[in-house]
């Protein structure tokens, strides 16, 4: 079998052509979560589409066919970092990142938010960054506003009072929206520059349970990240509104035609045709 461009935690990704990338699951117990996602695209495909959201143009079972983004802002953080080489701790990042995917992120949330979805899972790996513009990708754990947040991603996501991470709503999204403007205002992640031990992680969960966050300052972006981590927009859209009013007018990237659509699905098609997909979850059998 092909080895995969990229592996993600439950599914693997290949290239069909520099513009398509093929998503199949890396295990029969991920199944689940990839149909889910195609189930969650089928749902985003009935409304109006949004620049900053991935585009799937072809689904099969056991196949997703995805716009090509770009690298992940994980992957673009870490390039511009130095870190501790035993503790991964970092000890310096750029802080320059275009401010415009602010409002990027913020609107693609907000979005999902309109037609009853939140993401779930929003954190640097899932934000796909496509030329000089973000995009939200992974829908497999989102879920509709109101039910429970299946899984969290810390310090994306805090567990509350009784355990849980929550339901997924305006708090949880907020609260990892507040995260990811840390990452671009600081060049790491929550607690990063940090080293408490071979506990690490432990101890992060319980800060974030306890409320005890990094330092902030007082400057507007600091009061907005203090304001995502306390849940006080009222929805992801107001917070949307907050990020606009800060920035101001950006340039949406223009949305594919439907005839580059309907080429780049038909691209996919007779990929499914010749076997594509089959070959590559040959492993599933």
């Amino acid at each position: 079998m092909a080895k995969p461009d990229f592996l993600g935690g439950s599914s693997a990704i290949y290239h069909l052509s520099p513009l398509i990338v093929v998503k199949v699951p890396r295990c029969k117990i991920d199944e689940e979560d990839h149909a889910k996602e195609q189930t969650n695209f089928d749902i985003i495909e009935r409304y109006e589409r949004h620049p900053n959201l991935v585009i799937s143009y072809y689904r099969v079972h056991l196949g997703t066919f995805l716009e090509f983004a770009g690298t992940n802002l994980q992957c673009i953080l870490q390039k511009h970092q130095t870190r501790e080489p035993s503790t991964r701790q970092v000890l310096s990042a750029s802080t320059i990142y275009p401010i415009h995917w602010r409002v990027e992120i913020s609107g693609a949330c907000a979005w999902l938010k309109k037609i009853g979805l939140a993401h779930c899972d929003l954190r640097p790996e899932n934000i796909a960054i496509a030329g000089d513009h973000a995009k939200v990708i992974d829908f497999d754990h989102s879920v509709k506003v109101g039910s429970p947040l299946e899984i969290g991603t810390e310090p994306f996501a805090r567990k509350i009072d009784d355990g849980s991470y929550g339901l997924a709503g305006p708090v949880t999204e907020q609260f990892a929206i507040g995260s990811i403007l840390y990452c671009l205002t600081r060049g790491h992640t929550p607690y990063e520059n940090k080293w408490f031990g071979k506990d690490h992680r432990i101890c992060i969960g319980k800060m974030l349970r306890n409320r005890e966050f990094p330092k902030l300052e007082t400057h507007q972006w600091d009061i907005v990240i203090n304001n995502c981590w306390a849940g006080k927009f009222r929805t992801v859209e107001k917070l949307h509104t907050e990020f606009e009013s800060l920035i101001g007018q950006i340039k949406s990237i223009p949305l594919l035609d439907q005839t580059t659509l309907e080429e780049r699905r038909a691209e996919c098609e007779r990929a499914v045709e010749a076997g594509l997909v089959r070959n590559l979850v040959q492993y599933l059998t």
